[in-house]
């Protein structure tokens, strides 16, 4: 499928007296255009992106050989401007970084066992689809589907050893405390003994994969501690986007959260790089989570 970019401006009226009412004529100028893109999209099948402009009033000086003096015009041109910050972002790649990061890269990845490399991969696909997006949230929710991906691996590698008796002996065990007040939050516990938050499932990959305890921290931190300016962490934007809480058409939370989107890629990145160390030092029959790959935990 091919991908075509959009750019151009549309007329409004703004009264710079009035700022609130401007910004309502501003806000819903956008949406018609992402109505209109969309529509486009939806109807027949194109990748389309809108990248706002502006015109700009310019001089021309006409190309005359003498004695003929130049004569200068004004024109309009139109102009596209980036969307976010992250528009900004360029990469210089020189022929060093091939030879000496990207084919060793390669060839690590191709020599991970095969019970584990078709994830990683897939891990990676997100990872750069992600990296594809211009901005906003569409990055955020495909860095973090890179790192879910890794984490239900690792617990479905943790669910193997498992024995279902036991679990139901644990969770029995539980219930037998139930009372009026807190069966509610037994019941929660229960089900996460049977089916762990993604939360849990990567502090448990985190805890194994990543040897380096500082490391370790910050990534968590990362990852779960609330954000001084928004009051939330990274997992919990996650959960607003999942749970529909969270979008692109709530302009000002969006702008809450806008500074901690460009950290998900580097975490993103330190979570996937920590796993195919992890996987480089596995056996070719290894299929789960080693007690030796935890030791240094």
């Amino acid at each position: 499928m091919n991908s075509y970019e959009t750019w151009g401006t549309i007329n409004v009226s703004l009264n710079p007296q009035k700022v609130d009412e401007s910004k309502q004529i501003i806000e819903g100028a956008i949406k018609t255009i992402g109505l209109a893109i969309n529509g486009m999209s939806f109807l027949f099948g194109a990748s389309l992106h809108w990248i706002p402009a502006r015109y700009i009033r310019i001089s021309r000086i006409s190309d005359r050989s003498i004695p003929v003096e130049p004569v200068e015009t004004k024109d309009w041109i139109c102009l596209p401007l980036p969307k976010s910050q992250d528009d900004h972002s360029s990469v210089v790649l020189k022929d060093d970084h091939i030879k000496n990061l990207l084919f060793p890269f390669i060839h690590q990845v191709a020599n991970i066992p095969a019970h584990i490399r078709p994830t990683i991969e897939t891990a990676l696909d997100w990872h750069a689809q992600a990296n594809r997006f211009a901005s906003g949230l569409n990055r955020f929710v495909n860095y973090w589907a890179s790192m879910e991906l890794l984490g239900n691996f690792w617990n479905i590698q943790l669910s193997k050893k498992r024995v279902p008796k036991e679990l139901k002996l644990e969770i029995y065990e539980k219930l037998k405390l139930a009372t009026k007040d807190n069966c509610l939050k037994l019941v929660r516990e229960c089900k996460e003994m049977e089916e762990p938050p993604i939360k849990a499932k990567l502090n448990a990959l985190l805890d194994t994969v990543v040897i380096d305890t500082q490391k370790r921290a910050l990534i968590k931190d990362a990852l779960f501690k609330k954000d001084v300016k928004s009051k939330k962490s990274s997992y919990d934007i996650r959960n607003g986007i999942a749970h529909g809480n969270v979008s692109e058409a709530k302009l000002e939370p969006v702008q809450l959260i806008t500074h901690q989107l460009p950290y998900a890629q580097g975490i993103s990145y330190e979570i996937i790089m920590s796993m195919i160390e992890w996987a480089s030092q596995c056996e070719p029959t290894e299929a789960t989570p080693t007690s030796s790959a935890s030791s240094g935990a």
